[in-house]
C-alpha cells in the first residue's frame, strides 16, 4: 500500500454497499447527533450566557449535510472507481476531497465558510472516509 495506490480490483472486497453505506454515515451522523443536541438545549432552562451560541451551532450541525452532500456524492464515486482501478490511496483521497471542496467552495462562497475551508473540510472528509473503510476491510488496501 502506498500513498496513492492501492491493490487493484478491491472493490470487490470492500463492496459498493459498505461505501456508501459509510459515506451516508458520515453525511448524516453529524446532522442526527445536532438536531438531537439542540432538541436537549431547548428543553433546558434558559440560564448561562452561551446558551443561543450553543443552539445556533447545533442547528448548523443539524443542517450539514446542505453543505456536505456534494462532497460526500463525489467522495463516494471517486472512491468506486479509484478501488476498481487500483489507485484509491491517502493522497488520492485527500486530493479528491480537496478538489470536491474546491467546486464547493466555488458554487457556495459566503462570509461563513471560504474555499479554502471547503478544501481543507472536503480533504479532511475523504481520507476519513478511506481509513475508515480501510478499518473495516484492512485486506482491500
Amino acid at each position: 500500500m502506498s500513498l496513492l495506490t492501492s491493490p487493484r480490483d478491491s472493490e470487490g472486497a470492500v463492496g459498493w454497499r459498505l461505501v456508501l453505506t459509510t459515506s451516508a454515515a458520515l453525511c448524516f451522523l453529524p446532522a442526527t447527533l445536532g438536531l438531537v443536541l439542540r432538541e436537549i438545549l431547548i428543553q433546558l432552562p434558559p440560564d448561562g450566557p452561551g446558551r443561543m451560541t450553543h443552539i445556533a451551532l447545533a442547528t448548523f450541525a443539524g443542517y450539514s449535510p446542505i453543505v456536505t452532500l456534494p462532497f460526500w456524492i463525489v467522495i463516494t464515486l471517486a472512491t468506486l472507481w479509484g478501488l476498481r482501478h487500483g489507485l484509491w490511496g491517502a493522497l488520492s483521497a485527500a486530493l479528491v476531497g480537496a478538489m470536491a471542496g474546491g467546486a464547493a467552495g466555488a458554487a457556495l462562497t459566503s462570509d461563513i465558510f471560504g474555499a479554502p475551508m471547503l478544501i481543507l473540510a472536503g480533504a479532511a472528509l475523504a481520507t476519513l472516509h478511506r481509513y475508515i473503510l480501510a478499518l473495516l476491510r484492512p485486506l482491500a488496501f
